[in-house]
């Protein structure tokens, strides 16, 4: 700048054309920065989506065996079901072809409630929707819900209950279901038969209670504390 203050700012045609070509390197200058300021926000950007999707990529790893492993098992699941409803479609077919409670579907029904079939719970639905008598008896005049209680078959029980079972059928020696469940120790089964109005103090044949068949199973603590609180004895 020059003495009177006034610098290059105001001199002749040379000193204007310095002042141009500075003019020109601050705008080169500006320009530059403005660029190298712009390329340095791009690459923290850059940086920063980088490790947003390297969390996610993680995250993904970690949750992808357990839901794998969620979507085979409801794979399985639903491969399941659809071989059930199948198989029911099947002998459906089957017992329709021939009069409802015959004595050869009777013998599968009570075959079925032993649990002696493969998917021995579908089979007797099926029996059961084709019109098969539910309280059908074998040569000892045992039920179906007899068998089911030999056995401890107790989703079958709820099956042939939910088709109106006889909760009291008597078999030849006149032992009830709850009977067979007192002395076999089938605390779950006799809990549903008790709630299905199974008559606590029955009497076999031989005078017999459940709660006495009960005591010649060496646990039987809890089934005679179970029998006892419905009034057995």
């Amino acid at each position: 700048m020059s003495e009177d203050g006034r610098g290059l700012w105001n001199q002749g045609p040379e000193v204007s054309e310095r002042r141009a070509r500075l003019l020109q390197q601050v705008a080169r200058k500006d320009q530059g920065l403005g660029q190298l300021g712009t390329e340095l926000l791009h690459a923290d950007k850059n940086c920063r989506l980088s490790a947003c999707a390297l969390k996610t990529k993680l995250r993904q790893q970690q949750r992808q065996p357990q839901e794998e492993a969620a979507e085979q098992t409801a794979s399985a699941e639903v491969a399941q079901e659809r071989a059930d409803a199948e198989l029911a479609k099947k002998l459906q077919m089957l017992l329709q072809l021939q009069p409802a409670s015959t004595p050869d579907n009777e013998r599968k029904l009570l075959k079925a409630a032993k649990g002696l079939c493969d998917n021995d719970k579908t089979t007797v639905v099926a029996l059961l929707k084709a019109g098969t008598n539910v309280n059908c008896r074998d040569e000892n005049k045992f039920a179906p819900l007899h068998e089911a209680a030999c056995y401890n078959r107790l989703e079958v029980a709820q099956v042939l209950l939910a088709h109106g079972a006889d909760v009291n059928a008597r078999a030849s020696d006149e032992r009830a279901p709850l009977h067979l469940a007192a002395y076999n120790n089938s605390f779950e089964f006799a809990q549903v038969l008790l709630a299905h109005g199974a008559d606590v103090n029955a009497r076999s044949m031989n005078g017999a209670t459940p709660l006495a068949n009960a005591r010649s199973n060496e646990n039987h603590r809890k089934m005679e504390a179970l029998l006892r609180q419905h009034g057995g004895h």
